[in-house]
């Protein structure tokens, strides 16, 4: 990391209309327990957003518009800590938030924006203390130029963003803003009544069904849980993403749909295996009274499908079809889930050391199709070929290996260009590695685009390697 950046420190009060304490949602359980994994020193879950501000934006526009946000959401003022019968938010009504100000001059080197964002964010938050949001502001001859957020996992998810952002945007013009979302505490009262104890009830029974006959290396961590072996890889592919968009186009579904197919059927060739299951890790606002709450609000949904002797059209509804069902059942306290998959590896005379593949997609852009479209999947696909060569596939340094992993894929982007990291353990990537796995998927999504009525086993590149199945 670059040197530390100087910066003047101003304290903003903050004035909310609620307060309150209560227990945490199933979201919030989820990120508290990976935080209490990783350690109170941790910093890979700190969330980061930056928006460069127009011109005309002053220095009192945004000192005024900071604080109407916090009051607005009140994750971004609450303190998370263990209760006596288990972990509580409590929302702060007023209070003070920090805005670190690293200012410059006309014709001096404006401070790198990357560098800034980085010092923000690798801070530490103690959340049982501070707020869990810091921002920093960089102002040119005393005009702001660039607004940071540097968050706590524990008060935001991925899908937070855009309704931060949309909201910030609005402050910073003067406009009035409408009702917020739902707040945590509201949420954590519908996870605690009759109405989402039944939904948790189904969604229980759902996971019990589809974990029961789960191929093994779907469920048996293949390395040691206490010294994890993770490597990390990258994927920059314009070739896979008019791949992508070629099959959503001529199917009708959505782009990340014909990806998530692809890594099914990679990871069925992995793994020797025609049944597949990933680990999907989804935003949980599918309620009108939810779609707009800021917090730490994703589930795992579990997607199982069946390799079968189909073409690849057929594969990719079924895909999206899986998908649905997965959604419909993750409103879980992940807590109970976790004990339901010990239990179910138990009794199958499994060791207890349990591994998943997980599938985060974090695009905040999404390409839906209502309908089936031949015309643009065929332009779309026409493209393949000389897009191909710009591919970028890199190794990555060593990162943190997520809690029961076997793999993780982050899928950034599918719009002009596919922008996918994946992380495994190296036993169960074999001799490929998270680089060939990503150039697999690559040629997986490009062979189907190039022929739909491929069966959906040949889409699949041939592996010279051992599968997982075998290594024991």
């Amino acid at each position: 990391m670059s040197a530390e950046i100087p910066a003047n420190e101003v304290a903003l009060p903050f004035h909310g209309s609620t307060s309150g304490t209560g227990p945490l949602t199933w979201g919030q359980t989820a990120i508290w327990d990976v935080l209490a994994w990783l350690g109170p020193d941790a910093v890979t879950l700190n969330r980061l957003a930056w928006w460069e501000l127009p011109p005309g934006t002053d220095l009192d526009r945004v000192t005024r518009a900071l604080p109407a946000l916090v009051e607005r959401h009140d994750s971004l003022r609450s303190r998370y800590f263990q209760g006596p019968n288990g972990p509580l938010q409590e929302v702060d009504a007023t209070g003070e938030l920090s805005l670190r100000i690293y200012a410059h001059e006309e014709g001096s080197p404006a401070p790198s924006r990357e560098n800034v964002g980085e010092q923000l964010r690798q801070e530490p938050f103690d959340n049982a203390r501070d707020l869990p949001i810091r921002f920093g502001l960089v102002t040119r001859a005393g005009v702001p130029e660039a607004l940071f957020a540097s968050i706590s996992h524990m008060a935001v998810d991925g899908s937070s963003f855009p309704i931060l952002s949309a909201d910030l945007l609005e402050l910073l013009a003067g406009q009035e803003l409408g009702p917020a979302g739902q707040q945590p505490l509201a949420r954590a009262e519908y996870e605690a009544s009759e109405t989402g104890l039944a939904r948790e009830r189904r969604a229980l029974a759902f996971w019990a069904d589809r974990l029961g006959d789960l191929p093994e290396p779907m469920l048996m961590h293949a390395g040691r849980a206490d010294q994890p072996d993770f490597l990390w890889a990258r994927i920059d592919s314009p070739a896979m993403a008019l791949a992508a968009r070629s099959l959503a186009a001529r199917f009708g579904v959505e782009a990340g749909t014909p990806v998530l197919a692809g890594l099914a059927l990679v990871l069925a060739g992995y793994t020797g295996e025609t049944e597949t299951a990933l680990r999907l890790i989804v935003a949980t606002r599918f309620l009108p009274a939810s779609r707009n709450l800021v917090g730490a609000f994703n589930l795992n949904a579990l997607f199982r499908v069946s390799v079968r002797d189909e073409p690849i059209s057929a594969f990719v509804q079924q895909t999206a079809g899986a998908q649905l069902s997965a959604l419909r059942n993750c409103e879980i306290d992940p807590r109970k889930l976790d004990a339901l998959m010990a239990e179910t590896a138990r009794s199958r005379g499994l060791d207890g050391s349990e591994g998943y593949c997980f599938v985060n997609d974090v695009r905040l852009e999404r390409q839906r199709y209502g309908a089936a479209d031949p015309i643009v999947a065929s332009e779309l696909a026409a493209g393949i070929k000389a897009a191909l060569p710009r591919t970028r596939i890199s190794e990555l340094p060593p990162g943190n290996a997520p809690k029961t992993a076997n793999l993780f894929v982050h899928v950034h982007n599918t719009s002009e260009q596919a922008y996918l990291r994946l992380g495994g353990e190296r036993r169960f990537l074999g001799s490929h590695g998270p680089a060939g796995f990503l150039r697999d998927l690559e040629q997986t999504l490009i062979r189907a685009a190039g022929n739909p009525d491929l069966p959906a086993a040949e889409a699949f590149p041939k592996l010279p390697h051992t599968p997982i199945s075998n290594v024991r």
